[in-house]
């Protein structure tokens, strides 16, 4: 008998553009052959096999692909050519469309945009989930059971490249990134060594990867969308080397350097603690790779969150974000993604002159939202300061400090960033100090 991995099922989405890898096995000797889109292979194999087809390089579908053994045949239907990107993470990824807070007016004014879905079946693992596994395909009744950030960028996708998309959905609740990472890659990360199952960690190290992400890892894909960090409070200092490793690692498996976008974490009072530091820390660590790694681009979210609630109701701006930033770094398209980030410090006694990037001109969007900057002289106590625009410019002081030797925009759990560019994308978090800056 021969049988084919789970994830070649009924209307399952082909990455345009790349080999068409096929995999799965039989229970003795077999000849094999299979036919897809006018291509034909025949092989023997016995136990585990996997071939690769011709690469199709357009938008198609529906189509079948027939794979014949001595004693049976399989017939996979309703197959699309089109883009495919991994969504991984935690439950802020997981978090289900029909408990968003649009979804009643989305069934409303419903129209299918052609989104397939798939979430393979966890292998020696919980399976706790919301609604099964397999391929889930965007009907009015089936699309509240997908990710509700992983629906919205599909969509926004699909819309603008007018091509069916498939999300390949490896996502689970209370998850470090050290979860998703393989053995190999954790015995070479001592952070990643270091993470136990606790209060916000339901699993052990690679436990979601040999679960879940090792079923996928030959799918050939455009790219990955990232929402994950809330379990790695406990190791937040080393997030970063544990996110970069894990990408590395995938990176690896695929083949590719194959675009990676994370999804800075959006405002929370973690514990209660509004003006804390924990999460602050965290995003630090996500702004951080993406200077060291090619590739790697993040979306700034941090007005997407609510104050005491860790999962956000509203994932609509996260999703369509993400795909912005999809548009651009993948398919060419001129978005406009990018944050507003620091990228020159003018140290005076009493102020600070910030230069930033992604921007001509700097706006209030909102003059009764809180004030975000901070500054601080030697003994590292901060006050609120005050700022001016000019242009792509701010110009912070602060009366309480006589000489500023230390700044931050935003850094604190939960805050809202009334200062956006000229596209409406609020200035990332910041932290740094005077020595930092030559000059």
């Amino acid at each position: 008998m021969v049988a084919v991995d789970e994830i070649y099922g009924n209307g399952m989405v082909i990455q345009r553009g790349k080999p068409v890898v096929i995999k799965g096995n039989t229970d003795g000797p077999e000849h094999i052959r299979i036919d897809f889109s006018g291509q034909s292979a025949e092989f023997d194999a016995d136990g585990k096999w996997s071939i690769e087809l011709r690469e199709i390089a357009y938008y198609a579908g529906p189509y079948s692909m027939v794979i014949t053994g001595y004693e049976n045949r399989i017939i996979i239907k309703n197959i699309y050519i089109g883009e495919v990107w991994f969504a991984l993470g935690q439950s802020n990824m997981q978090f289900r469309l029909r408990e968003e807070a649009e979804y009643a007016g989305l069934l409303t004014n419903y129209h299918n945009q052609n989104i397939h879905i798939f979430r393979p079946l966890p292998k020696g693992a919980p399976t706790y989930d919301y609604d099964g596994f397999g391929w889930i395909c965007d009907t009015k009744n089936m699309c509240g059971k997908m990710s509700a950030v992983a629906y919205y960028f599909a969509c926004a996708l699909s819309r603008a490249l007018h091509c069916p998309v498939g999300i390949i959905d490896c996502s689970m609740g209370s998850t470090s990134a050290a979860c998703w990472m393989s053995r190999e890659s954790v015995l070479h990360c001592k952070p990643a060594q270091n993470v136990r199952q606790d209060a916000d960690n339901d699993y052990p190290p690679s436990a979601l990867y040999d679960a879940m992400l090792e079923k996928v890892e030959l799918c050939k894909a455009a790219g990955v969308i990232y929402y994950q960090g809330e379990s790695d409070i406990a190791c937040r200092c080393n997030y970063g080397s544990m996110l970069e490793r894990l990408i590395e690692d995938w990176r690896c498996r695929q083949g590719e350097a194959i675009p990676f976008i994370e999804v800075l974490l959006p405002g929370f009072a973690y514990h209660g603690k509004r003006r804390g530091t924990e999460w602050a820390q965290i995003r630090r660590e996500q702004i951080a790779l993406t200077h060291r790694l090619k590739k790697v681009y993040l979306v700034n979210t941090i007005n997407e969150g609510e104050l005491s609630d860790i999962h956000p109701k509203r994932k609509r701006g996260i999703g369509e974000l993400l795909a912005r930033a999809a548009m651009e770094s993948t398919y060419q398209h001129t978005t406009h993604f990018g944050a507003p980030e620091v990228i020159s410090c003018e140290w005076n006694e009493n102020s600070v002159r910030l230069g930033f990037s992604h921007s001509a001109a700097l706006r209030t969007e909102d003059e009764e939202q809180e004030a975000v900057f901070e500054a601080a002289g030697e003994d590292k106590k901060f006050y609120d300061a005050d700022y001016v625009i000019q242009g792509a410019e701010i110009i912070l002081s602060c009366r309480k400090v006589a000489v500023i030797c230390y700044v931050r925009i935003g850094y604190r759990n939960y805050c809202r960033m009334n200062i956006v560019n000229e596209y409406g994308i609020p200035l990332l978090p910041y932290s740094g100090m005077k020595e930092a800056w030559p000059g």
